[in-house]
Parts: structure tokens; C-alpha cells; sequence
């Protein structure tokens, strides 16, 4: 089951509730999953593919998803990397309003994160600093395809959502507060990093994001737990009129 514990603070990106929604049905899904200790219980990263999968599926439900990770071109790539594209872990259209997805999963023990938590920010600033009118004319590639193409330029405006599971046997989860302030100091050296690349506006989106309380679902296997955490923001660019 998945049990809400901290409500999703309507963000710039979220006037109207549809990325708050979008979060809580996916928490849903998730909590409901019929294996979920066993999914709990995976330890290797590529647990991250079951949250992409269910995602996509409650999106279609709404709207469109895609089925593939996707490219945007960014200003802000991780840290060594000399490509500005970056992929999304997925893309939903709702009506007019697009949604970036980003996804982290993190297994703890004895109450203890590693060090994949403080990645998060990192992720949500190459979405921060989107370029979308160059992500619009990509050229499309062979793994997302046309589709993706077609359906970024119906996109009349761009949310992002970030959403990372810490995952433990029952009882080992981190204790308090310790997530959200360990993604609020990372967030910090991210800014930072940014407005030396001169990219303020980001900065300034990445720095408001983390700053408030993200939202909480608590997902309760026999003998495995987790909990959801999301934050979700209005992209600086959205797509021309």
C-alpha cells in the first residue's frame, strides 16, 4: 500500500494540481504492486525501470507517455560530460502541459543512504536549465522516434518531476528529516556550480524546489518499506506560441 504522509506543495509548474495528481496516482500504483516486497528488496539500480514503466502507464491513462527514456538538450549536462542531451527517464503530455521525468532509486541500510541521494539535484538541474527550443528541433533519433518529436512540439508549456524511492528491510529506512536535508545541501553546490556557469534562473529554480518540503508516501512490503519522495517545478522555457 502507499500511505501519504506530506501533501506536494503546488509548485509554479503545478497551478492547476495535474502534476501533484500525476505524483499521487503514481505512488498509488507502486504501492499496490502485488510483488512489492520483492521489488523493495531489489538493491541494484536498475529498479529504476519499474517506477519508469509504471509512470508511463499511469500517464497514458491521462494523456500520452512515452515508452523510452527521452533527449532534451541542456545548458547544464552532470559535471565531465561534454554532450549538452540528456535523457529524460520518461515524457507525459497532458493536454497542453508537458511533464519531464527524472527517477532515483537508493537503497539504505541501518537507516543509512549512499551517496546516489545527492545526485538528485544534480538530475533536476539539467532539467532546470532546458533549452527547449533546441530540444524542439532535435532531430529524432531511432530510440524514442518521431513520436517524441510530435508530441514536445504540442507542448504548451513544461513541468518537471523528480521523484527518488529510498528503499530498506522494515525498520532500516533513514530516521527523520534526513532525505530531504541531505537533497537540500546537495542542492546547495549545485546552485552554486550553476551561477558560476552563469546560469541564475536555474539556479534560482533548483535552489526554490529543494528549499520547500517535497512529498512523502510510505510504501509498506511484509518485510521491506519505502519511501516516495517528489518535488516538481516549472521549466524555465516553455514551447513557442
Amino acid at each position: 500500500m502507499a500511505l501519504m504522509t506530506v501533501n506536494l506543495i503546488q509548485a509554479e509548474g503545478d497551478a492547476d494540481g495535474r502534476v501533484a495528481e500525476l505524483a499521487q496516482q503514481i505512488a498509488e500504483r507502486l504501492g499496490c504492486e502485488p510483488d512489492l516486497d520483492d521489488f523493495l528488496a531489489w538493491t541494484a539500480g536498475t529498479l529504476e525501470y519499474w517506477i519508469h514503466i509504471v509512470a508511463s502507464s499511469v500517464a497514458a491513462r491521462r494523456g500520452w507517455a512515452s515508452r523510452t527514456e527521452v533527449p532534451y538538450v541542456t545548458a547544464a549536462p552532470n559535471p565531465g560530460t561534454k554532450s549538452n542531451i540528456k535523457w529524460a527517464d520518461g515524457a507525459m503530455l497532458l493536454d497542453d502541459l508537458g511533464v519531464l521525468l527524472e527517477v532515483k532509486t537508493i537503497a539504505a541500510r541501518e537507516h543509512v543512504v549512499g551517496p546516489t541521494l545527492r545526485k538528485v539535484p544534480q538530475d533536476f538541474a539539467a532539467l532546470a536549465a532546458l533549452d527547449w527550443t533546441a530540444t524542439v528541433g532535435q532531430v529524432p533519433d531511432q530510440y524514442s522516434g518521431t513520436v517524441w518529436a510530435d508530441r514536445r512540439a504540442a507542448m504548451g508549456r513544461v513541468a518537471l518531476l523528480q521523484l527518488a524511492l529510498i528503499h530498506a528491510p522494515q525498520g532500516q529506512l533513514p530516521l527523520g528529516d534526513t532525505v530531504p536535508t541531505t537533497v537540500r545541501m546537495a542542492a546547495t553546490g549545485v546552485c552554486r556550480r550553476l551561477k558560476e556557469q552563469g546560469l541564475t534562473g536555474a539556479a534560482d529554480l533548483v535552489d526554490r524546489t529543494f528549499a520547500g518540503e517535497p512529498a512523502k508516501w510510505r510504501l509498506s512490503g511484509t518485510s521491506h518499506e519505502g519511501h516516495l519522495y517528489a518535488w516538481s517545478a516549472q521549466g524555465l522555457v516553455k514551447a513557442a506560441d
